[in-house]
């Protein structure tokens, strides 16, 4: 019963009372990794003692050194050996956690830091990490509310003080993370991890002096100096080389923005591309993104790479020029865990070569000939993510010669841009699909603020979104007009209505069990924060309360699965509703539907809109993002008024008033598919996307 009462709760939407172990609920009964290690290992009775330092040192080097997919797996599986040797040692089990996470999969990298943490309470890294995944996979006040779920009151013991205040820091919570750093230090006078900590996190915020000053106090305590020390005299250089990069700058500026301010100025200083507005032709074209995974804007890579290399392969012009090519996709993975590569197939069918840059040497394996070598002093200052797409792009990109480098997403954006431009790339698109990361407080970065507007103003980089909706967000945010960002429509074709063996044999049993059924409401989501698919469930209960014969069918996976499916038998519509999972047969289920129902809160130009319409079926959408793009209003489908706060009632009275005018259904059917063939056709976007090359 407590669960359900917190799946109230939920619905009831008080997010501050969110228990964040939902984010895992769909891998309840899974295992991770370096669990099953320790388990194979308790299990065989093997040694407890702790392996050797120097070994342990070894391995730490190495951790440092590693590069790309195949070194992590590697180093992985050697790990996990030696976990099942040791396994009840807590330095083995964070290195091979660490390497789970670095495999970019959010659920098993969530649950390896929750088990880990479970087996060292006191483990700081497990904690942060795993508030870190919550607020990614979930949202922030997910987050929030996992630590204070953890520390209900305020804590009193060194360890939990400690704990208490590394959480706080990495929810950016610093006024409360910092008196918690101070009360653990008077409760561990002695502790060299907690002022290690406290001036790091100090540090980060350009709090130099503070920083410098919790470190003295550490030397009057604390035996062994030589890490404390270590970091003093890295805090002076930081202080001096932040002065260097701006002399008015403030003693609380973030080096992070210093150094990519400094960056940026460099870089605009050299900036000098070639124009392709007047030329006939567009030569090599290289794609960015983060992996081939199956989400929406992978897919429109796919299909505008696949587009451009048919063009290349046959000789069709688009907007008036010839594509020379060649064309290639370059990502951060496709490899590092099994979903990444979805598109893979598609693209080395369509011809098209891909590179990942997880496993490119950094500075194209010669540090002193690089590109980046004048800004390596620098690179040590930016976000992770940003210092590796720099540092193992730049030389390759530059060696491809590409006319155009064409990156798609804002992570991606934020990754690999500074490569492309030390590679002094002619056009360089930046291509964003949803709202500016302002309006995702878990997508947002400091670095952001200092990064677009630098980046706008540079010759020959272009912003285009794919939607209006996106354009005149992103250009609130950053002051520009909003004329300045092309639109670029998404490009689609139907999909297969061929249903798969597994798709057939799964609605088959659902007929059996719905044979009264004479509507179908469908949709295809991750289940997620985002697409409410709570809200969806009451809008279904809400249809049934008065249409009895109604069903529901709902593809898709996610965090949120698992309590989706309980809070359907919770509400008593169990026997209604499918939860088909993730499909490869899309077209064969939206064949199926009378109504397609999405319900999100954020969104870009959904394809999930444009391919029901596709298949002929009357869509009802909140209007997130730019669904109201893709439809027509009382012609192909509804959108919803309002978009924050939806009344499941008013959800069910559309979807019963199509349920009762079959009419009105059939010419909804008909102008759907008319609508999007004109509007949302592959080669429309692929003409479209060619202009933005040229501008």
């Amino acid at each position: 019963m407590a669960k359900l009462s917190l799946l109230k709760r939920i619905v009831g939407r008080e997010r501050s009372l969110v228990d964040a172990s939902l984010a895992t609920a769909a891998l309840a009964t899974a295992t991770d990794p370096v669990t099953a290690a320790v388990e194979t290992g308790l299990a065989a009775g093997n040694a407890k003692t702790v392996p050797a330092s120097t070994f342990l040192a070894k391995l730490e080097r190495r951790m440092e050194r590693r590069a790309g997919t195949s070194a992590t797996t590697a180093l992985l599986d050697e790990l996990l050996a030696e976990i099942r040797l040791y396994p009840t040692n807590e330095r083995l089990q964070t290195l091979a956690t660490r390497l789970v996470d670095d495999q970019q999969d959010g659920q098993r990298a969530l649950l390896a830091w929750r088990r880990l943490g479970g087996r060292f309470p006191a483990s700081s890294e497990a904690l942060r990490m795993e508030l870190r995944w919550i607020g990614r996979l979930v949202d922030p006040a997910a987050a929030q509310a996992e630590l204070t779920r953890r520390f209900p009151s305020r804590p009193s013991t060194y360890d939990d003080v400690f704990l208490y205040a590394r959480g706080c820091d990495e929810l950016r919570q610093h006024d409360a993370g910092d008196t918690a750093f101070r009360d653990a230090i008077r409760l561990g006078p002695d502790k060299e991890e907690c002022y290690l900590a406290f001036a790091r996190s100090l540090q980060a915020r350009g709090l130099f002096d503070a920083a410098t000053g919790i470190l003295e106090l550490g030397e009057a305590n604390v035996a062994n100096l030589e890490n404390l020390r270590r970091l003093k005299t890295r805090v002076a250089l930081d202080y001096e080389q932040i002065g260097a990069i701006d002399p008015s700058t403030g003693a609380s500026v973030q080096m992070s923005n210093a150094a990519l301010t400094k960056v940026l100025a460099a870089i605009a200083e050299k900036r000098q591309p070639m124009s392709t507005s007047s030329r006939s032709f567009i030569g090599s074209v290289l794609m960015l993104n983060g992996s081939l995974g199956s989400g929406g804007a992978e897919r429109q890579l796919t299909t505008t790479a696949i587009g451009l290399q048919q063009c290349i392969d046959t000789g069709k012009r688009l907007y008036g020029r010839d594509i020379i090519g060649p064309m290639t996709v370059c990502v951060r993975s496709h490899s590092a865990r099994p979903g990444l590569d979805f598109f893979k197939p598609h693209l080395d069918r369509g011809r098209v070569a891909t590179l990942e840059y997880a496993d490119l040497a950094p500075f194209g394996g010669n540090r002193r000939q690089s590109l980046v070598r004048e800004y390596v002093d620098l690179l040590r200052h930016l976000p992770p993510q940003m210092s590796e797409g720099t540092s193992r792009l730049a030389d390759v990109i530059a060696s491809l010669r590409p006319d155009v480098v064409h990156i798609w997403q804002d992570g991606t954006i934020f990754a690999t841009v500074l490569a492309a431009l030390i590679a002094n790339v002619s056009r360089i698109v930046l291509s964003v699909r949803t709202v500016p990361p302002i309006d995702r407080p878990s997508r947002m970065k400091p670095q952001y603020e200092v990064l677009y507007p630098a980046l706008l103003r540079l010759p020959g980089v272009t912003l285009s979104a794919n939607s209006h909706h996106a354009a005149r967000r992103y250009a609130q945010w950053l002051s520009i007009d909003p004329a300045m960002i092309p639109v670029v429509h998404n490009g689609l074709s139907p999909l297969s209505e061929i249903g798969s063996p597994k798709a057939i044999a799964a609605k088959a049993a659902f007929d059996a069990r719905t044979a009264d059924a004479d509507f179908t409401v469908g949709a295809v989501m991750r289940f997620d924060e985002n697409k409410r698919p709570y809200l969806w469930l009451d809008s279904a209960a809400a249809l049934l309360a008065t249409n009895p014969t109604a069903r529901f069918v709902l593809l898709g996976d996610g965090p949120l699965l698992a309590t989706a499916t309980e809070y359907a038998r919770m509400l008593g519509i169990a026997d209604r509703v499918l939860f088909a999972g993730q499909s490869d047969s899309v077209g064969y289920w939206l064949k199926q539907f009378d109504a397609f129902l999405l319900l999100s809160k954020f969104e870009g130009l959904p394809n999930v809109l444009i391919e029901a319409q596709f298949a002929g079926v009357p869509v009802v959408s909140t209007a997130a993002g730019g669904a109201a793009e893709t439809v027509l209003q009382g012609r192909t489908g509804l959108i919803l008024e309002g978009n924050d706060t939806v009344d499941p009632r008013v959800v069910a009275g559309h979807l019963a008033m199509l349920r009762s005018n079959q009419d009105h259904r059939a010419a909804f059917r008909i102008t759907a598919r008319q609508w999007v063939e004109s509007q949302f056709s592959v080669n429309h976007m692929l003409e479209q996307t060619v202009r933005v090359y040229t501008l």
